[in-house]
């Protein structure tokens, strides 16, 4: 009973880890892109690195709900899986 317990636990903070590391890697790659463009096309403001940060912050988020809600979908359907044997 313990180690399912434990089990679980390991498997949704692995789910999320896992997503929220994939959150920061893509919005600072849209930071990286971001600063590139405003370095190739020089503008008074950062206008490419806020944009392009921007919308790879929202890329991340959606992500991030996307994966979890569907794993964790998954992860229900194993456990119903379980009980039912």
């Amino acid at each position: 009973m313990k180690r399912d317990k434990v089990s679980k636990f390991l498997r949704t903070y692995n789910l999320i880890m896992s997503n929220f590391w994939l959150l920061i890697t893509t919005t600072l790659v849209g930071v990286l892109i971001g600063f590139l463009l405003n370095k190739a096309f020089p503008t008074e403001k950062n206008i490419w690195l806020i944009i392009i940060s921007v919308v790879f912050f929202l890329i991340g988020v959606f992500n991030f709900f996307y994966r979890i809600i569907g794993e964790s979908i998954k992860l229900q359907e194993q456990e119903k899986k379980k009980l039912d044997v």
